[in-house]
């Protein structure tokens, strides 16, 4: 559960800071229902089965999507005068309903966008749980032109984030280890 409520954080921190270009990428539907979404979605499954959740877990996967997505953080933040701190105290707040009870009504057309997909690899490197992993080209860091495609939740305390270079990547967190792509992995 700690994994999904530190998801959940990061993502309106996220979507806040980028609602601009979150916002213009979902206006387009290969973007908006690519593979890289396809990401996103798959890490927050595996977080929910590993929370020990029960009934559909896709509609559970949806829901929790749909309620970090770009627009609608910014809704709660300008037209209802939320904090991103009241936000996050939200999503782990145990008693309270969850996102899916609040908002199951939500357009299934409005659902965000992926941030990591790094989740994929606790399967395959199960002693990397807990660290600094960036996933990127070919997981060196000293070649040119690769960027990350996704950091796990340590690695982004240091800054990192999808799209930088991987030279930049190392130089903020020179104790991450880091991966290849593997888009086949999925």
């Amino acid at each position: 559960m700690d994994r999904l409520v530190a998801f959940g954080r990061a993502r309106l921190r996220f979507a806040h800071t980028h609602h601009e270009l979150l916002a213009a990428a979902n206006r387009d539907p290969q973007s908006r229902y690519g593979a890289a979404a396809m990401v996103q979605r798959t890490h927050v499954r595996m977080l929910l089965a590993s929370a020990g959740t029960t009934g559909d877990l896709d509609s559970q996967t949806d829901a929790l999507l749909a309620l970090l997505e770009a627009d609608y953080v910014e809704h709660q933040l300008t037209e209802r005068d939320q904090s991103l701190r009241a936000l996050g105290r939200c999503v782990g707040k145990p008693g309270r309903a969850s996102f899916a009870e609040r908002e199951a009504a939500l357009d299934p057309a409005r659902r965000p966008r992926p941030v990591s997909g790094v989740g994929r690899n606790w399967g395959r490197h199960p002693e990397l749980v807990g660290l600094p992993v960036i996933v990127g080209g070919n997981g060196n860091p000293t070649e040119a032109r690769k960027v990350v495609t996704c950091a796990s939740y340590e690695a982004r305390e240091f800054g990192v984030h999808a799209g930088m270079p991987l030279r930049a990547a190392a130089r903020r967190c020179p104790e991450a280890t880091f991966l290849p792509s593997d888009p086949r992995g999925v």
